[in-house]
């Protein structure tokens, strides 16, 4: 039997300059929104990848289950089918985990990329006088 699993390799490009524009409406609403920032809160590791952190809960939560059928030493039919049930969801949640390490992996760097890039924008808009002044200390 042959498992096929594509990865997924993320990686943060640096967009192109933004416009004067975009510089001037950005700039108002860091100044009269508070609340407001260029980096988006939804964008997180458990949004990316809920259908796998729901699927995982399954075998997480069947582990301490097989654990007491270990430790208990069954014996009986029910026992052992349950205990043989149990440890292939254990196994296959743990197998789907380490196939998905390389994506959590780069969607962790891709964000922290990300983030620090829109911070130090962010940054650059407050305190720069005008357009130019941002675009020559930010893009430079």
């Amino acid at each position: 039997m042959a498992v096929r699993y594509n990865v997924t390799h993320y990686s943060f490009r640096e967009p192109n300059a933004i416009s004067e524009y975009e510089y001037l409406d950005l700039k108002k609403k860091l100044q009269t929104q508070p609340d407001f920032s260029l980096i988006d809160p939804n964008d997180t590791i458990t949004n990316q990848f809920s259908r796998l952190f729901k699927f995982l809960t399954g075998p997480l939560i069947s582990l301490p289950i097989l654990i007491i059928l270990i430790l208990a030493e069954v014996e009986n039919g029910f026992g052992v089918i349950l205990m043989l049930i149990t440890g292939i969801w254990v196994f296959v949640g743990f197998f789907m985990f380490m196939m998905s390490i390389t994506d959590l992996s780069t969607y962790a760097g891709y964000l922290k990329k990300k983030r620090a890039y829109f911070t130090r924008m962010e940054k650059y808009i407050r305190k720069s006088k005008d357009y130019d002044d941002f675009f020559d200390n930010f893009y430079q």
